[in-house]
């Protein structure tokens, strides 16, 4: 292989920085081309980071042997999946839904172009869910045991304003949905961090803090011996956005402030792996575990790649 030395990238610049140029040139970003543009779908969807759907400016891998070397692992390494769980009107277009399934589950169109070998190497999922929708089914038996294999190291679930329960009428916020021992979810043993985001609007800030307060001890299963608890020693961040006051084509709630947009108020809270309070699980506990959460699937896993093909996919 060339080394390019008479490129200044290989033969002034350090490694260090070299990195930083790649990982910079190939960022996943807003393709400005398919923004969310369609009322109904903006509404619900366009959010900061997910204004549209996602692209890669790939023509960096096919420079040379040299850079193709150095950078084939950013894009799947730095890919984010996404999941929509809940009506087919709260997930953008072209989100695939699995079939058969009662809460509907829509699949970014990223993962069906990947073969197994790439999809393994994905180690973000992001789930948007609404409150009716998220449960072990949907999200152990579709998404990590479904007709795709993933195993992230790191998943975001993302729980929008007009995720919550009755929303529309202002009702009162609540996590219980969300409860491990009520949702049943158990996470694939390769997550190490689960993110949650939870949004509402300015004016139910205080509400949404003392929900998050119930929250605290709380702890998602794995499909190991291991549990994903709440990291003490990570403060519960918070950020802001200016986002829609009204939302179907223009329907008007009053309980939103007058004008085109409202502060929205996320609160982000972290979950690391952590071995389980519960009882240590023997083999034939994890056995049954794994026959249980394995009866959920849904279709089949997509056959190995040729070796001999590309394996960037993009």
């Amino acid at each position: 292989m060339n080394p390019q030395l008479q490129s200044p990238l290989f033969g002034v610049i350090p490694a260090e920085i070299r990195n930083e140029i790649f990982d910079l040139a190939l960022q996943w970003y807003d393709d400005p081309e398919k923004l969310y543009v369609d009322s109904w779908v903006a509404g619900y969807c366009s959010r900061p980071g997910f204004r549209g759907s996602k692209k890669i400016d790939a023509a960096l891998l096919r420079t040379c042997k040299k850079v193709y070397e150095e950078t084939k692992a950013i894009p799947l390494r730095d890919l984010e999946l996404a999941y929509y769980l809940g009506y087919s009107r709260r997930a953008p277009t072209g989100f695939q839904p699995y079939p058969h399934h009662k809460h509907h589950v829509f699949e970014d169109p990223k993962a069906d172009k990947l073969w197994i070998q790439q999809l393994i190497k994905v180690s973000h999922a992001r789930i948007f869910a609404q409150m009716y929708a998220f449960g072990a089914d949907p999200i152990y038996g579709c998404i990590f045991r479904g007709k795709q294999t993933i195993s992230p190291t790191t998943v975001t679930i993302t729980i929008r304003y007009t995720d919550w329960w009755n929303w529309e009428s202002n009702a009162p916020l609540s996590v219980s949905s969300l409860r491990p021992s009520l949702a049943e979810i158990f996470f694939p043993f390769s997550v190490e961090k689960l993110v949650m985001e939870l949004e509402t609007r300015d004016g139910k800030k205080k509400e949404l803090e003392r929900v998050i307060v119930e929250m605290r001890g709380w702890e998602y299963n794995r499909d190991d011996e291991e549990a994903l608890k709440m990291a003490e020693d990570e403060p519960v961040k918070e950020w802001t956005w200016d986002g829609p006051t009204a939302f179907e084509n223009g329907t008007i709630y009053h309980h939103h402030p007058t004008g085109d947009t409202m502060k929205y108020v996320v609160k982000v809270l972290t979950w690391r792996a952590r071995k389980s309070s519960v009882r240590p699980l023997n083999e034939v506990d994890l056995k049954k575990r794994r026959i249980k959460r394995g009866s959920a699937r849904w279709g089949f896993p997509r056959p190995l790649r040729n070796e001999h093909h590309e394996q960037s996919g993009f």
